[in-house]
This record gives structure tokens, C-alpha cells and sequence, in this order.
């Protein structure tokens, strides 16, 4: 029987594989083989990437490992490690779906209390992974338009009651936010769909859409429902095979739900909070 990794329980699973051999099977050739070694400089790389999942206006989109509708593979995570996020469950061919850590009605965000798990799409389900990515670079657009430039996104407003949505749209806002001076600036405040900040809250159901795939070079981890010593070695295992063979050339940190560091070394969530806001100073 596989061991589960319980909330807050470690185990390290970056110590034991240093070096791997892989084979890859070519067509009409014969198989060919690699050696990968986790050098210092490699885990710092990765490292650099580790974060706070709880941080708020964290990007997320939850992804199902376990099918995919566009039969280019059986395992969903796997396809989107090496082409992205392009289609299927969580996007299709021009809108990915996504949510924000702090901005989801239906999730009171709290410093101590991990927002992602509670989410809409994947709380309920028995086995689902969660990509993170980076949204620094992207612009942010009215959720009034329903159509925006690559690398856009923009609340979804089916949200809304329908009486407050037909009032919105005699206001339409240009910006993201909902301006003091919208006469539905007030509503919206009452009813808790905007934060301190006049920034729309959509229910995680909804959540935010954004324009265009997100390829792997926004990937900045992966977060796993349910984990053990095999599926996290599968997972580097299809990480290293892209990296060595530039397909994606990603390596990404693993999480638990409880924001646990998983791989490239193993860290308990306050470690990682406190690994974090060292590597913040420095950085000042």
C-alpha cells in the first residue's frame, strides 16, 4: 500500500534521486537514455520559484489529472507541463479560466487560512492539482469587455444578481475597478462583491478569464490534492524529461494543499512562509 503524505506530515523525496536515469523510446530507433543530476545550482533555480500559496492575488487555475478532453493525453497535468495552457477543462483554444487568492466572494481570505483548498473547483473533487502562475506582466481589464487582448483577463460578471448585473452594464466601467462615483459602487460594496480597494470579487465558481494560453514559462508551481511518494516522483520524473529535452523546460516546486513544500526539498508551510520573507529582504 502507498503511504499518503498527511496535512503537515513530511517526507523528503528530492534526497533519494540525485541522479536518474531516463529512456525515451523514438520511433524506429532505439531507446535512448540520460542522466539528470539535481545540481546545487538547479534546486536554486527552483527554489527561486517557491512561495506563499496563500499570498494574496496568487494566480491559480485547477487542472484534473485524471482526464482530458482533447485526447492529446491520458493525463491531463502531463500534457499541460509540456504545452501549457492551451485547451481543454480550463481553457478553450482562446479564455483560460482561473482564480486569485484575496479576490473570490465566496472565500473570506485570511492570512492563516489557506484560500485554494476551499475553492469552488476543488474542494469537491477526489483528485485534482492546481498550477500556479504569474500574472505580473499581464494586464488586468474591465469586466466589461468581453473580448481583450492577448494576455488580458478580466472578471467574470455571471456572478452577479441579475437586477445588479443590468445596472452595471448602464454604468460600464473602463478600468478594473469600480470606481467611488459608479452609481453601483455602493451596491457592490454591500454586497461584498468588491475589496477595500474597488476591485471586482467574482465568486471562485466564476472566478477571472484570461485572454489567451498561458504557456509554461508563467508556470510557477503546482499544488497536489492528494500525494504520495509515487505520484510526486511520476510528476519530477515528466518535469526533468521536458527540462532535459526543452519541451516546456520547466521546474516547478510541488505543494501539498496545506502549502507544504513537497519537492524540490521538503519544507513545512511556516518554513516556507519564513524561507519566503528572507529571500524578500535580501532581495530589498
Amino acid at each position: 500500500m502507498q503511504k499518503k503524505i498527511k496535512s503537515g506530515e513530511a517526507e523528503s523525496y528530492s534526497d533519494a534521486e540525485m541522479k536518474i536515469e531516463y529512456k525515451k523510446q523514438d520511433p524506429g530507433k532505439k531507446e535512448k537514455m540520460f542522466e539528470f543530476e539535481m545540481r546545487p545550482e538547479i534546486i536554486r533555480e527552483v527554489m527561486s520559484k517557491v512561495n506563499d500559496i496563500n499570498k494574496k492575488g496568487t494566480a491559480y487555475t485547477v487542472i484534473d489529472r485524471q482526464q482530458y478532453e482533447a485526447n492529446q493525453s491520458e493525463n491531463i497535468l502531463e500534457y499541460v507541463l509540456e504545452e501549457g495552457l492551451t485547451q481543454g477543462p480550463t481553457s478553450n483554444n482562446n479564455k483560460t479560466y482561473f482564480n486569485i487568492v484575496g479576490r473570490a466572494h465566496d472565500l473570506s481570505y485570511a492570512k492563516n487560512e489557506l484560500e485554494i483548498k476551499d475553492s469552488y473547483w476543488f474542494k469537491g473533487a477526489s483528485n485534482k492539482s492546481v498550477i500556479i502562475f504569474d500574472i505580473e506582466s499581464s494586464k488586468e481589464i474591465s469586466c466589461f469587455k468581453s473580448s481583450g487582448k492577448k494576455d488580458t483577463f478580466f472578471a467574470d460578471l455571471d456572478f452577479l444578481p441579475f437586477e445588479l448585473k443590468k445596472s452595471i452594464m448602464r454604468s460600464p466601467e473602463k478600468n478594473p475597478k469600480i470606481s467611488k462615483d459608479n452609481p453601483v459602487f455602493e451596491k457592490m460594496k454591500e454586497g461584498r462583491y468588491l475589496d477595500e480597494d474597488g476591485q471586482v470579487k467574482p465568486f471562485s465558481e466564476n472566478g477571472f478569464i484570461y485572454w489567451g494560453p498561458i504557456k509554461q514559462n508563467k508556470f510557477m508551481g503546482i499544488i497536489l490534492k492528494y500525494t504520495n511518494a509515487d505520484s510526486i516522483n511520476y510528476i519530477v520524473n515528466q518535469m526533468i524529461k521536458n527540462y532535459h529535452y526543452k519541451k516546456g523546460n520547466m521546474l516547478l516546486p510541488i505543494y501539498d494543499v496545506d502549502g507544504n513544500l513537497l519537492w524540490p526539498k521538503n519544507m513545512k508551510y511556516d518554513e516556507v512562509k519564513k524561507f519566503v520573507e528572507e529571500r524578500e529582504k535580501k532581495e530589498i
